[in-house]
């Protein structure tokens, strides 16, 4: 009866350790891709000057992004994420007049991902993640600048930090839901006072979209 008790243990370890290497959320050896989007807040360029004016809401605006993926290991990614929106921001000069006026802002990061649920080896469809990064941001298509005093900011780089967490749901088949909240910090020597001002733009991202696994590539 022992010997038989034992079998069926054993038996029942064995199956129950296939099944998880049968699992469909072990992700290694995968590219993925994702398309997100949802609002953005942007604190920079003086800004704060809406909040002054009761006029908060024009810090927020929609933004749209695309990531390309690949799971080195259960646990560990690799993400090139591009985003593109449009800010609203200020211009102060030294006779303390404000101006307002908008900008595109496009940027690009390379972050690693890091899974919590293949940390404890427990793969479920809901999937936490944190990640955290480097990239670059540039702004462009200044508009009403033609009515602004001062100089005109031009095509530049500015160095970004990226860091945040994301919720993935995600099904068999490979395709999947995300929903992401970012935050960055973008060096911006410009930070509407000219090149004097404050080096460091604030922005924080909150998306949702889709995300596809390929398939593991036949060896």
């Amino acid at each position: 009866m022992r010997k038989t008790l034992l079998l069926f243990v054993a038996l029942l370890l064995g199956t129950t350790s296939l099944f998880a290497q049968r699992t469909p959320y072990e992700y290694h050896n995968r590219w993925y891709f994702s398309m997100q989007g949802g609002p953005t807040f942007f604190n920079g360029d003086y800004s704060f000057v809406y909040f002054k004016k009761g006029l908060g809401i024009k810090t927020f605006s929609p933004f749209g992004s695309v990531a390309l993926g690949y799971n080195i290991t259960d646990a560990d990614e690799l993400r090139f994420k591009a985003s593109y929106a449009r800010h609203n921001a200020m211009l102060v000069t030294y006779e303390d007049d404000y101006y307002a006026y908008s900008f595109r802002k496009a940027s690009l990061f390379a972050d690693y991902v890091l899974s919590f649920n293949a940390l404890g080896e427990y793969y479920t469809a809901l999937n936490p993640k944190f990640f955290v990064g480097l990239g670059v941001a540039s702004g462009f298509d200044f508009n009403d600048y033609d009515e602004l005093p001062g100089v005109f900011p031009y095509l530049t780089l500015m160095p970004a930090l990226n860091f945040g967490m994301l919720l993935e749901y995600d099904f068999p088949s490979g395709f999947g839901f995300v929903s992401d909240l970012d935050f960055h910090f973008y060096l911006d020597p410009f930070d509407g006072q000219g090149w004097n001002g404050f080096p460091l733009d604030i922005g924080v991202e909150l998306s949702f979209g889709i995300v596809y696994r390929f398939k593991r590539s036949k060896r």
